[in-house]
């Protein structure tokens, strides 16, 4: 094993999971650690803290759980930032918050796949890898930024953000701009939009954490504030703001922000209103140029038929006419010319009824595009 690979520390009091953990791990090129409880792992930590690339925990474990592992590990310096993944049977809600607050980076539950844990490692790894080239990057340019921001009061950063949001024709300008009136209130802030077309996680620096995605999303029906710990998010039909340093401990000041908030996000779903109808137009406009465009084919395909099916007539007219004036009896042969004759008429027909069928088709699927815009 060279030692540039990643190390991870794998940490669970049940042998099984801890040597299909570490044996998958080892064969995608992981260094591995294994420990069997919280306090073990800390042993390792404190004998090389910097030894890691990210730490893998069971939740419900003697000694130290998990929980306690992580908050203890976010609490050292030197281990602050070490990616966190936790893997538990418990699924809710509240299980999940409490991976969160403690600073977990992500958490999968029981029964593991393997693969999932590896492609979860990976991607955790190299976000918060760009996550400090963007803190660093942004604290580069803090001070130029701060001057660049007005001396309005922050009502009139607000009344600015409707001014200047009429530009916005994206999710992505809109959050630039959402973001730089809650960082002059002093708060660091998620968004998820809600569109018909999905969730929308947007956020200052690299990748929103899977985990705390799930959370905002799922405490979404919470009410219009949903405070847990340090945080809160506050829930509109058509987004959620997480805010990560919300001041629940001083009340005046919890209170303030939670006025500028609702100011702010007033203008906000103004906004994401106005993006959300925009693009059902530009939809419906696709839609309607594509009605036009299957209702001239349809206009001309059935002027077709009904030229295919006058020329088929006329044609079995002529041909009986033919028969009859060269028959004077209806001999075997000429009841089998007419019969012919009728033949070649029904397979022409049924070619016409196959086109009909064609058509019925085409407004299936036209029937089924106005049924998704008009939702």
């Amino acid at each position: 094993m060279s030692e540039q690979s990643p190390h991870i520390l794998l940490v669970d009091d049940d042998p099984n999971i801890l040597e299909l953990l570490a044996i998958s791990l080892d064969s995608v090129g992981y260094a591995i650690t294994k420990a069997v409880d919280g306090k073990q792992a800390l042993d390792h930590l404190q004998a090389q803290p910097l030894r890691f690339q990210a730490i893998v925990s069971d939740v419900s474990m003697p000694q130290m759980n998990g929980y306690e592992l992580c908050e203890t590990v976010r609490g050292n310096p030197e281990t602050a930032v070490l990616p966190f993944i936790f893997i538990s049977g418990l699924t809710t809600l509240e299980e999940k918050l409490k991976g969160y607050g403690v600073g977990g980076d992500e958490y999968i539950t029981k029964p593991i796949e393997p693969a999932e844990v590896i492609l979860k490692i990976q991607n955790i790894i190299e976000n918060k890898i760009r996550h400090l080239n963007i803190s660093k990057q942004l604290q580069e340019s803090q001070a130029v930024a701060m001057q660049a921001m007005t001396y309005t009061s922050n009502l009139g950063q607000v009344l600015q953000f409707l001014q200047v949001t009429q530009q916005c024709e994206t999710y992505q300008q809109l959050a630039e701009n959402i973001f730089t009136v809650t960082e002059s209130f002093g708060l660091q802030c998620n968004l998820q939009f809600y569109t018909p077309q999905g969730i929308i996680d947007i956020t200052r620096k690299g990748k929103v954490p899977p985990l705390e995605a799930n959370i905002v999303e799922m405490s979404h029906n919470k009410g219009r504030f949903f405070d847990f710990g340090p945080r809160t998010t506050v829930n509109y039909d058509d987004f959620s703001i997480l805010v990560k340093n919300m001041p629940t401990d001083n009340p005046e000041k919890y209170g303030l922000i939670k006025d500028l908030l609702g100011n702010l996000c007033d203008a906000i779903q103004t906004r994401t209103k106005f993006l959300l109808t925009s693009r059902r137009i530009e939809r419906k406009d696709s839609l309607v140029a594509a009605v036009n465009k299957t209702i001239d084919e349809v206009d001309q395909t059935f002027h077709f038929i009904q030229r295919e099916n006058t020329a088929a007539i006329d044609s079995m007219m002529n041909e009986l006419e033919d028969a009859m004036l060269t028959s004077l009896g209806l001999s075997e042969a000429q009841e089998d010319v007419i019969r012919k004759i009728a033949e070649r008429l029904r397979e022409r027909s049924q070619a016409n009824f196959q086109l009909a069928e064609g058509l019925y088709e085409q407004f299936q699927d036209i029937h089924a595009q106005l049924e998704l815009v008009l939702k």
